[in-house]
């Protein structure tokens, strides 16, 4: 099964930036930081989710109470200025658990009325650039 993740490079303990991984990539995914990998093969790591809404009040507010009902908690959120209400994207960062965990939040929060897309849902994985 093709899990596509999230894959954070770092360059000597700095910044960095973000890129995707998975089959088509060629990135090769050996250690890396800020996940875990379980006895049973499941990822322990932080997620991206990203959501395309029809803005209206208390959108975040079901967002946040659908992750606290699985156990999982908000790490950050961004929503820039500059896009339309009627078709508003925004990005949470979930704090590490398993992508099981969040899959269940995402099953209830995909139904919102508002959500205008489905829900897109990446591992985060932090692979560290050492010098040579």
């Amino acid at each position: 099964m093709f899990s596509p993740v999230m894959v954070r490079w770092r360059a000597d303990g700095g910044g960095g930036c973000f890129g995707f991984a998975g089959r088509r990539s060629g990135v090769q995914l050996g250690a890396t930081a800020g996940a875990e990998t379980r006895g049973d093969g499941r990822f322990f790591a932080p997620h991206y989710l990203r959501f395309v809404v029809d803005d209206k009040p208390g959108i975040v507010s079901a967002i946040s109470g659908a992750l606290t009902k699985v156990g999982a908690n908000i790490d950050s959120l961004l929503q820039r200025r500059g896009y339309p209400k009627h078709r508003l994207p925004f990005v949470v960062t979930a704090e590490p658990c398993l992508t099981s965990t969040i899959e269940q939040a995402l099953a209830s929060i995909a139904r919102m009325d508002c959500m205008l897309e489905r829900p897109l849902c990446l591992q985060m994985l932090e692979v560290e650039d050492k010098a040579e």
